[in-house]
Parts: structure tokens; C-alpha cells; sequence
């Protein structure tokens, strides 16, 4: 989310020093978790399909990159001192969660288990919206990008979920602009029914992927909500 904010202020400002705050990003995001190079694919297509490409000559750019490889450079150098277990390890829980069925359902969990399933109008406007912004269209690409190589990698289908916020971001400014053209009791009746859902389904998820107790029923409820379903391993999470 941090990159995307970076991103949309490279954007709107069009000054490439933001590039030295996304290469910072970037950096202690692979020291957290590899799987951040799939977001990077998606910003560099990005990059690549839209007219943001001016932006690969500027020193600010090569600048923020080698600041993120420095960022790096400890995390790199131990996994080659030890062989790259890390990639060892990561195809070995890939290999098991393929096999065990957790990679199923990816389309299907995008729409209802990863976000919020009433705010999928939001972020499916807001995917348009970029789509449709000569400024901002490399953030729809990616989304789209990351999306893709999950898939293709048989990925779970939560690893692309922090990929949503910029686009709800989005979907929010395209729907306000339609509600404005609505008298003021409509706007307010639109606003009220769809906040109310937002946050009901909110609340009804949470006891199912919240530490709230460490037992009773909402501890139950969560279990029963995490156990696979009959006939798959798909995992049940709202």
C-alpha cells in the first residue's frame, strides 16, 4: 500500500525524486516478504505499458532502485552464504498448499474472501477508473499484472489482497462523482444503506480471522469458518 501511495505521488506530481521513497519501500519490503517481487513485476510493467515510462531515464529512478538492492544487499548475501534456502522453503510450502487444495477458488475469493465482498463494486470501479486515467493507469496494471502472475503461479488466492486499498481509493472518488448528480435525500439514503453493509459484513467477518477469544463460541465460530469444506480443501473465511 505504501508503494501505491509512493506511486500515485510520483504520479500527480510527476517529480521522479518519489522514486528514491519507492525504491526505500521496496527494499524493506524484501527484507519482510519475497512474495513483494510480484507486486515489483506489476510496477515495472506498469511502468513499461504507460506513458510513465519517461521515468526509467531518470537517474532519480536508477537512484531508487540501487537504494532498494542496497536496502537489501544483507538479505541477499546470506541467502547466497546459504544457498538460497529461503526459495527452498517457499517451494516447499507452495508445493504442499497446491497439493492440499489451497490454491483453488483464486477468481472466486477475489470477489468474496479477500475484501470486503459489498465493497466489490467499489474496487472493480476503481480498477476502471484507473483504467481510464492517462495519469494513473499504470496503478490498473498493477493490480492486474500481480494479479495474473499469482494466478499463473498457482498462488493463494489473499496474496494479491493488499493490492485492493488503491483501488477502493479509486472506486470511491469515481462513485462520489456519481452520487453527486442525485438530490441530496438519495446521495444520503445511497451513502447510508451502502455504509451500513460495509460495515455489517465487516463485523460478521471478524470473529472468523480475529484472535477475540481463546475460546467459547466466537473461538468456535472460527474454527468452523477455517475447517475445509466437504469435497475440496478450500478454505472457508467468509
Amino acid at each position: 500500500m505504501l508503494i501505491a501511495y509512493f506511486v500515485i505521488r510520483l504520479l500527480k506530481t510527476e517529480n521522479p525524486q518519489w522514486c528514491l521513497a519507492i525504491g526505500t519501500v521496496v527494499g524493506l519490503g524484501l527484507m519482510t516478504k519475497y512474495a513483494i517481487m510480484f507486486f515489483l513485476a506489476g510496477v515495472l510493467g506498469g511502468l513499461l505499458l504507460t506513458r510513465a515510462r519517461r521515468f526509467l531515464g531518470s537517474r532519480w529512478f536508477w537512484a531508487g532502485a540501487g537504494l532498494a538492492l542496497l536496502i537489501c544487499l544483507p538479505n541477499l548475501i546470506w541467502q547466497l552464504r546459504h544457498g538460497f534456502i529461503s526459495l527452498h522453503f517457499l517451494r516447499h510450502i507452495h508445493a504442499r498448499d497446491v497439493g492440499e487444495g489451497r490454491a483453488d477458488g483464486f477468481w472466486f475469493y477475489q470477489f468474496v474472501g479477500w475484501a470486503n465482498r459489498f465493497a466489490a463494486p467499489l474496487w472493480i470501479m476503481g480498477l476502471l477508473g484507473f483504467l481510464r486515467s492517462p495519469r494513473y493507469r499504470m496503478l490498473a496494471w498493477m493490480y492486474l499484472i500481480r494479479r495474473v502472475i499469482s494466478w499463473l503461479a498457482k498462488g493463494r488466492g489473499y496474496y494479491t489482497a493488499g493490492a485492493y486499498p488503491m483501488l477502493m481509493a479509486m472506486g470511491a472518488v469515481v462513485i462520489e462523482g456519481w452520487l453527486a448528480a442525485l438530490p441530496r435525500f438519495w446521495r444520503a439514503t445511497v451513502e447510508a444503506v451502502y455504509l451500513i453493509a460495509l460495515i455489517g459484513w465487516g463485523l460478521y467477518v471478524c470473529p472468523a480471522i480475529l484472535p477475540l477469544a481463546s475460546s467459547g463460541p466466537l473461538r468456535d465460530r472460527a474454527r468452523h469458518q477455517r475447517r475445509p469444506a466437504r469435497g475440496n480443501r478450500l478454505e472457508r473465511v467468509g
